[in-house]
């Protein structure tokens, strides 16, 4: 029995088995706080999870047998052996509705035991999110090449963003948790298909104008599955790429396009860098504080007073505030939380914005955008912003194709799909909603 109809506050009822992740203190704080809000309105919910709980109760009390895979027989068994005496006449037999009432309770503990079996395991009935992001995350493995490539050609990108799409897709499927089928050959050949993919000099992918684009993307990727797997095979090849990205920083302390004293850093470039120098100090890969500490030096400065960020100086958008200041508030809020002392004046501003940000309606979608707000917001670990975070992953949820032979993926429809095609849009949708 799923509980999909709509409550009397107005909102969807949550599945069974929320409710019980919810009376076991299994959620994260985001779903415990929709749940504790829908229960305080739903008078049909509420009832149904006092009665959830009572069973957990008896579930979970000291010397009781363990769940089998018969738990019928045990359940049975409960009941007083007078109820059952063939020789005596039974309420049971001669009382339909009761007999009903107790075949519903044996199937609900029946149904709550194969939930606390399953509700780790890849084939676990869990909330709308982590559904649409399972579904996402099989369309990307499904779609990947044998070559260990994601082919942005193929999906409406364009190629040349090949090695920085891989990335993506790989750092989707890394982060997907080991209950994903396929999950560890995927990585297996994405990682050797980036590697193959890597310079003498440790720049991944070829030269051309959105180099640090697909360096970045793509030494975050390898990090992260190199966190993953601890495969040391790749400390190399990933020393080599940081080595890169350190010899590609500008003099400003940013990444720009291309290698030069007249080259611009920008916060769009630079955010990928500054993630990969992140996760690197954190491991201990490589000593990249100097580097880390002026990259985020310069990102600093295209703080405005109002704590947005611009593009490669102070208040110039060109593609308006909104992603800009969810990228930069990302690195900075990270790096605060990884020990990087920041400015509190300043950090005090970029989390104004974001609020402010995160209590706005957009009705253009943004995969970008909406997933460095997602990070960010992750990052900031403020409770007031709990709805704003559910509101966008909701809506991800929502646009999901929902049939066909792209189920479950999501369509390239905003300003960058053009550029990473499907690959793209599925990635970071994906990378949007995963719990930790």
């Amino acid at each position: 029995m799923k509980m999909t109809g709509l409550s009397q506050a107005g909102g969807r009822c949550p599945v069974e088995e929320d409710i019980v992740a919810y009376l076991r203190d299994e959620l994260e704080l985001l779903e415990k706080e929709k749940i504790d809000k829908h229960l305080a309105g739903c008078s049909l919910c509420h009832a149904n999870a006092e009665s959830f709980r009572e069973t957990i109760r008896e579930l979970e009390r000291p010397g009781e047998p363990p769940l089998s895979c018969d738990l019928t027989s045990a359940i049975l068994a409960r009941f007083p052996q007078e109820t059952w005496n063939r020789d005596q006449p039974s309420p049971f037999r001669k009382t339909p509705f009761l007999r009903l009432l107790l075949r519903m309770a044996a199937g609900l503990v029946i149904a709550v035991g194969i939930g606390y079996v399953t509700r780790h395991s890849w084939l676990s009935p869990r909330s709308g999110q982590a559904r649409a992001r399972e579904q996402g995350l099989l369309w990307l493995v499904h779609a990947q090449e044998k070559s260990g490539q994601w082919d942005p050609v193929q999906w409406g990108g364009e190629r040349e963003y090949t090695v920085g799409l891989t990335g993506m897709a790989l750092l989707s499927v890394v982060r997907s948790g080991d209950d994903l089928p396929g999950r560890e050959k995927s990585i297996e050949q994405a990682v050797a298909f980036l590697l193959k993919q890597q310079a003498q000099s440790g720049r991944l992918g070829d030269e051309f104008a959105g180099t640090m684009y697909n360096h970045g993307i793509a030494s975050v990727a390898l990090l992260e599955a190199y966190n993953s797997t601890r495969d040391p095979d790749l400390v190399k090849p990933i020393e080599e790429a940081l080595a890169f990205m350190r010899t590609r920083q500008l003099r400003s302390g940013g990444w720009g396009y291309k290698r030069g004293s007249s080259e611009s850093a920008n916060t769009s470039i630079s955010v990928w860098p500054l993630q990969a120098l992140l996760l690197a100090a954190r491991m201990g890969l490589e000593d990249a504080d100097r580097a880390l500490e002026r990259g985020l030096a310069w990102l600093v400065t295209v703080v405005d007073h109002r704590g947005q960020f611009g593009y490669a100086q102070l208040q110039q958008r060109p593609e308006g505030s909104n992603a800009l200041t969810a990228m930069g508030a990302y690195c900075v809020l990270k790096a605060v939380n990884e020990g990087v002392q920041i400015n509190p004046e300043i950090r005090g501003k970029i989390e104004m914005a974001l609020a402010r940000q995160s209590g706005e309606e957009t009705q253009k979608t943004d995969f970008y955008r909406t997933y460095f707000q997602v990070c960010a917001l992750k990052e900031a670990h403020a409770d007031k912003w709990v709805e704003s975070l559910a509101a966008l992953r909701d809506d991800l949820v929502s646009s999901r194709q929902q049939s066909g032979p792209n189920e479950g993926s999501w369509n390239p429809e905003d300003q960058w799909g053009s550029v990473g095609g499907r690959i793209y849009s599925t990635a970071l949708a994906s990378l949007s909603l995963e719990r930790r």
